[in-house]
């Protein structure tokens, strides 16, 4: 009896976890998947203890966020890439007003990096600057990222993989074979395997442009 009791109050206190967890994301794909699981808990330790307010009330949470969660991940959106040029006012706004978040991910940006053989784009989802791209043009073909920078609400992959994937005839466009980007954290690294890059022995990232 008293194992039962302990395990039931691991699980609402696990429930109870998840749920402050849940409200602690910027990204609403990822608050909804927690809050999911959340709500789920809840109603296991609701039912387990007969507190059927608590099981009646997280079923009825825990399936509006089904709802939503299908929506964002069924639903359709609309992307759009927008290039810039350097004396852009809307690009140094946007680079100073994401200037620390930028400097975590890329200690080594300046924004005097871009100049004439260096072409950016913003990447519009739904109409919304999501992200930003900057990358140096090389001599032989290739191109080096200087920034590619995603707002945390947009980290969910579907910035990255309309670039890499659905966009290269963009940087065919621009002569270029093949893309190159050094992995300084081990966070850039997991999402530039994702996008498809290669890490050839004692070189950086690379995604060819098939």
């Amino acid at each position: 009896m008293l194992e039962k009791q302990l395990i039931f109050e691991i699980l609402g206190y696990a429930a109870s976890f998840m749920g402050v967890l849940s409200i602690m994301m910027r990204s609403i794909l990822r608050l909804r998947i927690i809050s999911l699981i959340s709500g789920i808990l809840f109603i296991i330790y609701g039912f387990s203890i007969n507190a059927m307010p608590v099981a009646i009330v997280s079923s009825i949470n825990t399936s509006i966020n089904a709802v939503f969660l299908c929506q964002i991940v069924f639903s359709r959106e609309y992307f759009t890439l927008l290039e810039f040029s350097q004396d852009s006012n809307y690009l140094h706004y946007f680079l100073k007003h994401y200037k620390k978040d930028i400097r975590k991910l890329y200690p080594n940006f300046k924004n005097a990096d871009f100049s004439t053989n260096h072409f950016g784009f913003y990447i519009l989802r739904n109409m919304v600057p999501a992200g930003i791209f900057i990358a140096e043009k090389n001599k032989d073909g290739t191109c080096n990222v200087k920034l590619d920078y995603v707002i945390k609400s947009y980290r969910d992959f579907k910035v990255g993989k309309f670039i890499f994937r659905n966009n290269k005839q963009f940087f065919r466009k621009k002569n270029i074979k093949k893309v190159l980007a050094d992995g300084r954290t081990m966070q850039y690294r997991k999402y530039l395997r994702r996008m498809g890059f290669q890490k050839p022995k004692s070189q950086s990232f690379e995604f060819k442009i098939a």
